[in-house]
């Protein structure tokens, strides 16, 4: 991680070191929190991505095993509105419940509290749900949605992080000023206008892959007609 020149750096580890789920007291767990609390702010992680309790949780910036104190600003991007967190001295650590049906009930923060900090978003939530990052220069957009049993969905938590980043071309980006809005972002729109499209409208989305699926197929009887010809003309 140390050699790596990426702007933005994440780890994904199945025990959570961060968790209000019934093992967030394990001995292995514990282990692991005591060596992630200094290491990730070390090795300069923006997120950890966390599992095995299903349950809902995220914290705020930590670093050794506390909440860092981090100035914000409000962005808006594609048309959702979220607090950033500037320049962080730390590492977000988030554990996004469950895509399937086995949820776990979470532990109150009090009973958490001598390991941990309180979390800074604490859900509980008995239906799927998942999470998704946008990164676009120095800014990094962080969502997550329950999926309701009629197929629609809820944005349950947001946050944003803004940095100056240097990209591996050498262009520097500050995502600190925050000059980004809707208009800004005006062309990276798009590719959301049409992810909305096929997410809202199954239908379509089956219809557009068969039609490529059917030019392909065309494409090869077209190729193997021509060779076969071409074969019986030498």
């Amino acid at each position: 991680m140390n050699a790596s020149k990426k702007a933005w750096k994440f780890v994904a580890i199945h025990k959570a070191p961060y968790s209000n789920g019934s093992h967030f007291d394990d001995e292995d767990v514990a282990a692991i929190r005591a060596q992630f609390a200094t290491l990730m702010p070390e090795l300069d992680i923006d997120i950890v991505f966390q599992g095995h309790d299903h349950v809902f949780m995220r914290t705020d910036v930590m670093n050794n095993n506390a909440v860092v104190e981090t100035e914000t600003q409000t962005l808006k991007y594609n048309g959702l509105e979220y607090v950033s967190k500037i320049s962080h001295d730390g590492t977000i650590y988030s554990i996004n419940g469950t895509a399937g049906c086995k949820h776990y009930e979470p532990k109150p923060a009090e009973e958490t509290a001598e390991a941990f900090p309180a979390g800074e978003t604490v859900l509980s939530i008995n239906i799927p749900s998942y999470s998704h990052i946008q990164i676009d220069g120095g800014n990094l957009y962080f969502d997550s949605y329950a999926v309701n049993g009629d197929g629609s969905e809820d944005r349950i938590d947001s946050f944003a992080i803004s940095k100056k980043v240097t990209l591996e071309d050498g262009t520097i980006i500050d995502g600190t000023n925050g000059n980004v809005t809707d208009e800004s972002n005006k062309n990276d729109n798009v590719i959301g206008d049409i992810t909305d499209t096929f997410r809202q409208n199954p239908v379509f989305s089956y219809v557009i892959v068969a039609g490529i699926a059917l030019v392909l197929i065309a494409g090869v009887v077209m190729t193997t007609i021509i060779i076969k010809r071409r074969r019986e003309e030498a």
